[in-house]
């Protein structure tokens, strides 16, 4: 007999048979060209890597299995079942989505579209409702990654607002594959399930016209990726994580909501579905919109060399310069553009002395 503790276990101690699955590695490998995609942009931008690849894609594999072992739990404790094949269609589409724009990457555009499309025709024959469930978990699980990983290593830019004045602020890159282990509904009967053991609403999804006394319940291997990408201009990256962090949880909330009811009420996969891409690609834009409405935190000003991205470890790093400070003056001489500090860098001086505003109006010199 079975009980909900022990099949929690159970889900959760198979994980670690998911990490050397081909599609796993597979996913790894995509993760890591996305990011070669990136490392040639900050090639472009100032002669070499900001963050080594390697690095990146290590910190996104850490992060993405600890998001695995969280989502399995989710899945186990709701628990949400899965028919064989119904993810078979949303990673390869995921992945075509993400050639045409990274950010599409995310399964609440390919799972939307598929579901949608299993609505509308029929094929292919998925459980709608649980679809949109684990795109909800999925979410969850990304908006947790977001607010503890979403600001790391992020790529400090420097650009042309609309206003046509020059700004500097960051770009936010992000990838993580996760791997899950997932509870699959097929007909028939298996292990026996005490269901005087289980909460009274276990499973939250099963395939209609069924039970749980009717159902093999199964466990499988499940591997996606999330992707988060924004920019930040009027900010620092680890504020801007923390709001889209806390708006993704709202959304993730609301579309569980919505995938709970539709298990329940047949319109409300049509809901689910069209509301699961719609609203995801809603929260991006509001955001572009509200970041052009808000004061930029990096813009040239009439004098002054303004810093933006301070590397751990490096000069500047250890004379205490931060994000947001401004150099005035070098070895006591005016700073009245970046042309002025790279004029006397070329000199070589032997000793420097540096005159900082920071970024709360206090002068230091270092």
């Amino acid at each position: 007999m079975y009980d909900l503790y022990e099949i929690l276990k159970l889900t959760v101690a198979s994980l670690a048979d998911v990490f050397m699955e081909p599609i796993f590695l597979m996913v790894i490998l995509v993760v890591y060209f996305q990011y070669r995609k990136l490392e040639r942009m900050e090639t472009s931008l100032y002669g070499k890597t900001v963050t080594p690849i390697r690095k990146k894609t290590a910190y996104s594999v850490v992060f993405g299995i600890a998001g695995g072992y969280l989502g399995t739990a989710l899945m186990t404790v709701l628990v949400i079942t899965i028919s064989i094949g119904d993810f078979s269609y949303v990673l390869p589409l995921a992945i075509f989505l993400m050639m045409v724009r990274s950010r599409y990457i995310c399964f609440s555009y390919a799972g939307g579209i598929i579901s949608i499309l299993s609505l509308l025709t029929g094929w292919p024959d998925i459980n709608v409702s649980s679809m949109m469930a684990v795109v909800a978990v999925l979410h969850m699980i990304e908006s947790i990654l977001i607010y503890f990983d979403g600001h790391s290593f992020s790529t400090p830019i420097i650009t042309r607002a609309e206003d046509n004045k020059i700004c500097g602020g960051f770009y936010l890159q992000k990838f993580w594959p996760i791997p899950m282990i997932v509870i699959v509904a097929v007909l028939g009967r298996d292990v026996p399930i005490n269901t005087g053991t289980l909460p009274a609403w276990w499973p939250a999804f099963i395939p209609e016209g069924q039970s749980i006394q009717t159902v093999i319940l199964r466990l499988t291997g499940l591997v996606a990726v999330l992707g988060y990408g924004d920019m930040t201009l009027s900010g620092m990256p680890k504020e801007k994580t923390k709001i889209a962090a806390g708006r993704l949880a709202l959304y993730s909330f609301a579309l569980l909501v919505l995938s709970l009811l539709s298990s329940e009420i047949y319109a409300f996969k049509f809901v689910a579905a069209i509301f699961a891409p719609l609203a995801h690609e809603g929260l991006i834009l509001y955001s572009q919109r509200e970041e052009k409405s808000r004061k930029r935190l990096f813009e040239a000003g009439d004098s002054g060399t303004m810093v933006i991205f301070v590397k751990k470890d490096g000069v500047g790093y250890k004379i205490g310069l931060k994000p947001g400070d401004r150099i005035i003056k070098i070895n006591n001489i005016p700073l009245l553009g970046d042309k002025d500090l790279d004029s006397f860098l070329q000199k070589r001086p032997s000793v420097i002395w540096l005159e900082v505003m920071h970024a709360g109006g206090s002068v230091d010199i270092k």
